[in-house]
């Protein structure tokens, strides 16, 4: 029974000293904290109300209503330079009375404001309880609340609050703005995000204000949040190890391909090409030996480097690092002062020191074909006259005698069709019908 009433007498005494605030659905709010009357009007100010007027005698069962307390709480004065102010002094079990005490140089046990502005009570969701505060202050059975009284709403039982919710003007859940008491965070508040962050081996708590021990405080390095859960993370480097809590210097020499070496540097480890002449671009080696030996320019072309050539030439069919000249016409200047390369079917020629490549005619230089031939830039074509079949070589059957070869049994000769030549077995030329044409390009 004897320690029964040690700690009563204890928590009644922490009551006590905690300071406490009680407000009514009129606004009238009794602060009990000692004080002077200096203090009391500036808390009042703070929280946007004044010292309490007092008017009649009326208002005061308003007033002992707020407070359960014998004591002598300050209101407003008309002249605080005066030698004496008006006070309300409550005794238990007597009332109260308006008296009249020194102005100066003495505390009282609190104080009554008069408020402005305020919030009403915060709507909670079924199963919680709010926990109201006012910075140091605690609340006692309150109708409405202060601007600047924080509520958590929580669980019953429950460790950390479900939310957090600052009276300004309306209740705004945290987190809120940094500059205002921290933003509400129980730790740090970040102004860039904003919201609230949390020391090395805590994660931020679904409320978005609390720092908890969540799942990721046995990482090694941190953790960051991934959705609605959080995963350990590594620093540059590094790569999660088995379990992943655990960080491990990272094997970047894993990425290094069979034609690549893994070089160590002051950063970490990089892949480099294994043969000179090659260069490392996205992840791959690609030679470029060629392009010292380009007649003309150098260009990556499907993936890989290759020599390329100048307006008007293309590259030799014999050489993929010269060029020659691209020729569409009889005749075509070489503009390298080296002189030029000329296609088949072209013949290098010079005029007045100018070289130039020129058509050569397959048709005036010997029989190409047994009936007609045509000469065309950089080739010829056979045709035959009417009755007659093109064969290959520029030979030209008539039609009867390849029908008798078919009536033998012997079979149509087959057509010889080469990579200088194609055969068409009907074409048109000039309005008239011509049994068939062999081209020859060179």
């Amino acid at each position: 029974m004897l320690l029964f009433s040690l700690l009563f007498l204890c928590g009644l005494q922490e009551a006590l000293l905690s300071p406490l605030v009680r407000c009514s659905k009129n606004a009238f709010c009794a602060f009990d904290v000692p004080v002077d009357l200096r203090g009391a009007k500036e808390t009042c100010e703070k929280y946007s109300g004044s010292l309490y007027q007092f008017n009649s005698k009326e208002e005061l069962g308003d007033l002992t209503t707020l407070t359960r307390l014998s004591g002598k709480y300050w209101l407003q004065s008309s002249d605080e330079t005066g030698p004496n102010c008006p006070v309300v002094s409550m005794m238990e079990g007597q009332g109260a009375t308006v008296v009249r005490v020194p102005c100066q140089d003495q505390k009282l046990d609190g104080f009554f404001c008069q408020m402005t502005e305020y919030c009403s009570p915060l709507n909670a969701s079924p199963g919680t309880a709010v926990n109201y505060t006012l910075e140091t202050f605690k609340f006692g059975y309150s109708e409405v609340f202060p601007l600047g009284t924080t509520a958590e709403e929580r669980k019953l039982g429950g460790k950390y609050p479900d939310s957090k919710h600052l009276c300004y003007d309306k209740w705004l859940k945290a987190p809120w703005k940094c500059e205002v008491m921290g933003g509400g965070c129980e730790h740090e508040c970040d102004s860039s995000v904003p919201g609230c962050v949390c020391p090395t081996g805590l994660v931020l708590h679904r409320n978005n204000v609390s720092c908890s021990t969540g799942p990721c405080t046995e990482c090694a390095q941190g953790s960051q949040r991934e959705g609605d859960s959080f995963q350990c993370k590594c620093n540059k480097g590094h790569d999660l190890g088995q379990g992943g809590k655990s960080s491990v210097e990272a094997d970047e020499c894993k990425a290094c391909t069979a034609d690549q070496m893994c070089v160590s540097t002051r950063e970490g480890h990089e892949c480099r090409c294994r043969f000179r002449g090659f260069v490392l671009e996205e992840g791959e080696c690609l030679n470029l030996t060629i392009c010292k030996s380009c007649e003309h320019d150098c260009a990556k072309v499907n993936g890989e480097y290759r020599c390329v050539c100048r307006r008007d030439y293309m590259v030799s069919p014999s050489d993929p690092t010269k060029c020659t000249l691209n020729c569409t016409e009889r005749d075509c200047r070489c503009s390298s002062s080296a002189g030029c390369e000329c296609l088949d079917g072209y013949v290098k020629d010079n005029v007045n020191g100018t070289d130039f490549c020129t058509d050569i005619d397959e048709c005036e230089a010997q029989r190409m074909c047994d009936h007609v031939c045509e000469n065309f830039f950089g080739g010829y074509r056979c045709r035959c006259r009417e009755g007659f079949q093109l064969r290959d070589n520029g030979k030209c059957v008539s039609l009867s005698e390849e029908q008798e070869e078919e009536d033998d049994g012997s079979g149509s000769p087959s057509l010889s069709v080469t990579s200088t030549g194609e055969y068409s077995s009907e074409c048109f030329l000039h309005g008239s019908t011509v049994t068939g044409l062999w081209f020859v390009f060179h």
